[in-house]
């Protein structure tokens, strides 16, 4: 087993990886929170030039609003290819907020990477760690994790990914088995 230390902020990110794994379940378990995701094109044209960012494609600007006491308490700009995005709210055991953004990169035929990032919420949403969910292994054929976030210790999250081959969107391939990989991310926010 391998382990890799990250010095993030307030956090640190413990990555270990273990061989076979069995299944998990996918998405996120602790404290899911509503986020609305929506296109910076909804602003219009006055505002979409300077609100689109560094985003290649206009479509692929998104803005992620979180809830907090009955109006946006964080918000985020960031890009994900055709405009397609997941997010959800997790907490840890002292009541943190943390936010898990699923978006992806890159345009064409099994082209596109998807990524995991989490971020502290706070007055601005801290970015604290970034890892690949799913990329592309041939020509039609592509490897991807499902993942699960549970509260680790006093503070902090745990996040385990367990992966194999992928078909097409979501149907696990012939060799998905004897590919699955496990990983486990422990991000600790101090006291």
């Amino acid at each position: 087993m391998s382990e890799i230390r990250v010095n993030v902020l307030c956090a640190v990110a413990t990555m270990a990886c273990l061989v076979p794994a069995g299944s998990a379940a996918a998405g996120p378990a602790v404290g899911q929170g509503q986020v609305s995701i929506r296109s910076i094109t909804a602003y219009g044209d006055r505002d979409y030039e300077r609100l689109r960012g560094d985003c290649p494609w206009g479509d692929d600007a998104l803005e992620a609003s979180v809830p907090g006491h009955g109006k946006a308490a964080a918000v985020l700009r960031f890009c994900s290819s055709y405009g397609v995005a997941r997010a959800t709210v997790v907490h840890d055991r002292k009541a943190r907020r943390y936010l898990l953004l699923e978006a992806q990169s890159g345009r064409g035929s099994n082209v596109a990477k998807r990524y995991l990032t989490l971020y502290r919420l706070g007055a601005e949403p801290v970015e604290l760690l970034r890892t690949p969910l799913a990329w592309p292994t041939g020509p039609d054929q592509r490897f991807g994790y499902r993942y699960a976030v549970e509260p680790e210790g006093a503070a902090g999250l745990r996040i385990r990914l367990r992966g194999g081959i992928e078909r097409g969107a979501d149907a696990p391939g012939p060799g998905a088995a004897a590919a699955e990989r496990e990983r486990v991310i422990r991000v600790e926010c101090g006291a």
